[in-house]
């Protein structure tokens, strides 16, 4: 009897280890190729072909207790909150088969499922290595890691654009629309993207935003059962003239004169400089913009390229840091990157558990259905020059970060391999084999291969 007769397999269409494009996951170390094997046998039946019951152990938290009186370890991973994440997906499965769609409703049971860590031979510290993600949109646990990769590398392009053109400003840009029913969303996200890539090129878009991150974002309004579409942005300016505007004007509203008039009507000429709004006011009441200028407005030119009959809702604002402070920093970078490369939709729409599972199904099926296929974030300008060709959207590779630490354990400083699988009975994931790492090669040399 082997630690893997305590978990449940999952579906014959497992989708197998991540890494399908990572180069990371294609090394050629035994680990690796234990991992990937793993990948499609990820846990075994007991011989009743049912997992073997366990329950707490007397031993102490975090252990389970077999029939014959073995202890069971469960995961213990500070850096992710595996447990929780599974049992979404669980949730999600059970919706999807109240739709009938039971090919989402197995793949998504059978994600992650299996996880292998390298870990020292203490047990105290490990790493993940593989797992068996879905690469579902909509499953909890691979959407969350795909928007902690995606922030990720939205940090390190932002800080190669900073670092190449000082004179860069972040601004944080939304743009949105009237809420719309569900069966109006697909064609809705299909106009969002359209009516971002008329605002791209438009001349005063082009001389004021010298580079650009763009993202889709859906929520529910379960009071009113609509979808609001709307899009988060990062703009990237040339601050020492932006906010040279900006700041005059604020201090002395409408009524801007001498030399502070002429730089103002100079930076305004030169398209450096695009106002929110023509009824934009102060607190005084005061409209912000001189009478002498007739335009362009971020809003108007949101209206025109959605082809709105309506003035929609558009908010600009300069990114802060992590406290609201106003200084263009590497915290502020982060929080702006955080709040933009966040997942399209929100799992607590779909898993708010005071809403009845049918509106919860209905809203998961919508989602689904709106999002097939579609390219949800785009780069332009300075941005896209720094990530280099890089597919902020390519989910291959679930289990590294873009800049792994320091402290993280590597398969030549890794003593043991360990092999975790879900066991549906207990809702964790258990320690199924913990076995020697032939590719350690620290303190000791070796392993010597028996």
């Amino acid at each position: 009897m082997t630690m893997s007769d305590y978990t449940t397999p999952t579906p014959e269409m497992q989708e197998g280890t991540s890494g399908k494009s990572n180069k990371k996951q294609q090394s050629t170390t035994w680990a690796a190729q234990q991992a990937r094997r793993g990948g499609r046998s990820v846990v075994a039946l007991s011989r009743e072909g049912r997992e073997r019951p366990l329950k707490p152990s007397p031993s102490g938290p975090g252990l389970y207790r077999d029939r014959f009186g073995h202890d069971v370890p469960a995961l213990r991973d500070s850096k992710y909150e595996w447990r929780q994440k599974k049992q979404k997906t669980l949730a999600v499965a059970t919706l999807y088969r109240a739709t009938d769609d039971h090919q989402h409703a197995d793949r998504v049971v059978s994600c992650a499922t299996w996880l292998q860590y390298l870990a020292d031979q203490a047990g105290d510290k490990r790493t993940l290595q593989a797992f068996n993600p879905c690469h579902l949109r909509l499953c909890p646990l691979c959407a969350n890691r795909k928007a902690r990769q995606m922030t990720a590398r939205l940090v390190r392009i932002l800080t190669a654009v900073k670092a190449e053109h000082p004179e860069a400003t972040l601004l944080f840009l939304t743009l949105t629309v009237k809420n719309v029913p569900g069966n109006e969303l697909r064609d809705t996200l299909a106009k969002l993207t359209k009516g971002w890539d008329r605002l791209a090129k438009r001349r005063p878009f082009l001389r004021a935003v010298l580079g650009w991150f763009r993202a889709v974002e859906i929520t529910y309004n379960p009071t009113t059962d609509e979808y609001h579409a709307h899009i988060h942005a990062i703009a990237a300016v040339d601050g020492r003239a932006y906010f040279r505007v900006a700041v005059l004007l604020d201090r002395k509203g409408n009524e801007v004169k001498g030399e502070d008039d002429k730089a103002i009507r100079s930076l305004y000429a030169n398209g450096l400089y695009i106002p929110h709004g023509r009824d934009d006011r102060d607190e005084g009441g005061n409209l912000k913009t001189p009478d002498w200028y007739k335009g362009p407005f971020w809003v108007d030119m949101w209206r025109d390229c959605m082809r709105l009959d309506y003035d929609p809702s558009v908010r600009i604002s300069k990114v802060t840091g992590p406290k609201g402070e106003q200084r263009d920093t590497d915290a502020a970078s982060y929080n702006a990157a955080l709040e933009a490369a966040k997942y399209a939709t929100k799992d607590s729409d779909y898993l708010n558990g005071k809403m009845p599972e049918a509106v919860r199904a209905g809203v998961l099926a919508t989602y689904t259905a709106a999002l097939h296929r579609k390219r949800l974030v785009a780069l332009g300008g300075w941005l896209a020059d720094a990530a280099q060709g890089l597919d902020l959207e390519d989910d291959g590779d679930l289990v590294h970060g873009d800049e792994p630490s320091d402290e993280d354990l590597t398969a030549a400083t890794a003593e043991m391999l360990e092999s975790y699988g879900w066991h549906f009975g207990v809702g964790e994931h258990v320690l199924k084999d913990r076995t020697r790492n032939p590719d350690y090669t620290g303190q000791g040399g070796k392993w010597k291969r028996q």
